[in-house]
């Protein structure tokens, strides 16, 4: 005699234990988990099975004429003795023996005897063991702690019985739990394909798919499960960061404000917040979302970083440096290139206060990192401060030993040109001049400052090629404007 498994209420919950009837907790391990907001939940059990006959009509009290017609149309009849096999559809048979040694190992797992249990289900397993032994078995076997084990039972169980969608769920719902997600993708389809209709499936459908970088079928997913479970704050989550992963930034920042109303507190949340703004084009709302995360204790390196370039690039140069030094103080490593490349940008433009603070800061912080490249940089921003400072003594030799070992280093032969032309020592300059200006990366500005000492020095037909191709490559509103000044000089003073 075969009977149908009502196993809405699992053995480990008799006894229990932690993992409840429907499914082993649903989590994630990736980028979500480190967020603080995952919560474990669990897919839901499969509803017992009705054994009882459709009533008859004449039995129903109170029924009305329409009623009587309902019921006795063919087509609903037909639909309502299939709702009563919807579940079956989807949960193995087992004999009238198999069910007995299920009860033994529901009676020992109440007797806290996991391994007397998991021994009684062993004995019964096997090639001809219907399903839900195999089901069974892996349940236990996780509760042990053998998830390998498990993930064995639950595929086996699923094998054998492909509509077993509680094992598609369960073996699903570990793999994600392991960081399997090709492998939890597609068992979590195959439990939605066998009906399953839970947001926890939906959800962690939705978190796989994300982090195998397929966001837009992800997003399907996570919009089902908000749609059954819209407070789940995870889901929401999980929405808004594949939508920052499709650029989709205001959308995002719409779902995470929502979150923000109920989580006001959370560092990482402000930090998404940024994110989301900042890829909207919303810089500044961005910066003030990095600031409070940063000062709730959460700022990421990354964070600070863009809050950096955000501020550099917003001619706030002092609070620029800030965030870089903040992010230095967190991890130098990561954080070096970033700051020395921002220091060389404000260098360009003058802000030797600026330039002065963070290259302290990259000395005391970083120092210690810096390979032969990166402490070339460091000597040049020193001596471009120097330079433009007037206070050359010493600044000479370094630059001279920075050419040695470089001689196509056309920021060192740019700054010692300046100190040449400061010194008085114009053919000396010149010759710097024309050997960075043969550098590709610094021929504009090689050139507009040979053609500047040339117009300071009255030649001003000499200064007009070099400044013509100056602006051809990079060209500037001051340094047009300049030309056209020259251009008139030289036709009364060639």
């Amino acid at each position: 005699m075969k009977l149908q498994l009502t196993t809405g209420v699992l053995l480990l919950a008799a006894s229990g234990c932690a993992v409840p009837a429907g499914g082993v907790p649903i989590a994630t391990a990736g980028d979500l988990g480190k967020s603080g907001f995952m919560t474990a939940v669990t897919a839901p059990a499969a509803r017992p099975i009705q054994e009882e006959a459709a009533p008859a009509a004449s039995e129903a009290p109170g029924i009305t004429p329409l009623q009587h017609s309902i019921w006795n149309s063919v087509g609903f009849q037909k639909r309502f003795a299939q709702s009563y096999a919807a579940v079956s559809a989807v949960e193995p048979e087992v004999s009238a023996e198999e069910f007995e040694l299920i009860q033994l190992a529901q009676t020992q797992m109440a007797d806290d005897d996991l391994a007397g249990a998991i021994a009684t289900l062993e004995a019964a397993a096997g090639p001809t063991a219907t399903a839900a032994i195999d089901f069974q078995l892996g349940n236990m076997r996780y509760q042990g702690g053998d998830t390998e084990a498990a993930i064995a039972d639950y595929q086996l169980a699923a094998d054998k019985f492909p509509a077993f969608r509680r094992a598609w769920m369960n073996l699903g719902s570990l793999k994600k739990n392991l960081g399997d997600d090709a492998g939890a993708r597609t068992a979590l389809t195959q439990a939605l394909r066998h009906g399953a209709v839970s947001p926890d499936v939906y959800g962690a459908l939705g978190e796989a798919t994300a982090n195998l970088g397929h966001h837009a079928a992800a997003e399907s997913a996570l919009r089902f499960a908000m749609l059954l479970e819209p407070e789940n704050l995870r889901w929401q989550q999980a929405l808004a960061l594949s939508l920052i992963e499709q650029e989709r930034g205001n959308e995002a920042v719409a779902v995470i404000e929502g979150m923000l109303i109920q989580m006001p507190d959370n560092a990482n949340l402000h930090e998404w917040h940024a994110k989301a703004l900042y890829g909207s084009g919303r810089l500044m709302e961005a910066a003030a979302s990095f600031e409070m995360s940063d000062r709730l204790g959460g700022g990421s390196v990354g964070g600070l970083l863009a809050l950096g370039g955000i501020y550099a690039n917003g001619a706030l140069p002092e609070l620029a440096v800030t965030a870089y030094d903040r992010a230095l103080a967190k991890a130098p490593e990561e954080s070096l290139k970033a700051a020395l490349s921002v220091a060389r940008v404000l260098a360009y433009n003058g802000e030797l206060d600026a330039v002065e603070k963070l290259t302290a800061s990259l000395e005391e912080r970083a120092g210690f990192l810096m390979d032969d490249e990166q402490r070339s940089e460091m000597l040049k921003l020193e001596s471009r401060i120097a330079v433009a400072r007037g206070d050359d003594t010493g600044q000479a030799a370094v630059l001279q030993e920075i050419v040695a070992l470089n001689p196509l280093d056309g920021e060192a032969l740019i700054l010692l040109a300046e100190m040449a032309e400061r010194a008085g020592e114009l053919d000396a300059a010149i010759l710097q001049y024309e050997r960075a200006g043969r550098l590709g990366q610094f021929e504009a500005e090689a050139k507009r400052k040979h053609a500047i000492l040339l117009v300071r020095d009255q030649r001003y037909g000499e200064a007009l090629p070099l400044l013509r191709r100056s602006v051809d490559l990079e060209p500037r509103e001051w340094v047009e404007d300049y030309l056209e000044k020259v251009e008139g000089l030289a036709k009364t003073r060639p």
